[in-house]
């Protein structure tokens, strides 16, 4: 098993995104990309050029995000660019607690997308063994067959 430095995973996560904000796949390359800088954020000893690089990113993957067809209304624009607002102060945070919060907020949204994502792969396809694999995970809730409204 190898170990990777805190700039690696930037560097990871730098390319996830920038394939995000690209159209490429935006859902699955911006969770990948989350779970990278996550993982980057808590090796520590980052470069403030990647960082910053992933930052711009983060704000740039926003609308191809929002646009995807897999959200369809699910998440609310205001959401992503909150949640997304929130993994970029992650990278530069000093507040230990507000570093926590920041984190959990961007683990969480990172688990909404991909499970957006991978729903919509399911849906997509006529296997039923899929279809009730996906109605036996705890993260089914996630999933709405409507688009969901604001309040």
């Amino acid at each position: 098993m190898s170990t990777k430095t805190g700039n690696e995973c930037l560097e990871i996560a730098v390319a996830k995104l920038s394939n995000a904000a690209e159209g490429k796949h935006a859902l699955l390359n911006c969770a990948d990309g989350l779970s990278a800088m996550i993982a980057a954020t808590s090796l520590g000893g980052l470069d403030q050029t990647l960082a910053a690089d992933a930052q711009r990113l983060l704000f740039a993957v926003a609308p191809q995000v929002v646009a995807d067809p897999a959200l369809m209304g699910r998440l609310p624009a205001e959401h992503v660019y909150h949640a997304l607002g929130a993994a970029s102060a992650a990278l530069t945070a000093s507040d230990p607690d507000r570093f926590l919060w920041l984190l959990a907020f961007t683990r969480l949204f990172e688990a909404e997308i991909r499970a957006l994502h991978l729903r919509s792969l399911v849906a997509a396809c006529n296997q039923p063994d899929l279809a009730h694999a996906i109605s036996r995970n705890p993260l089914a809730a996630v999933f709405h067959p409507e688009p969901m409204t604001a309040h």
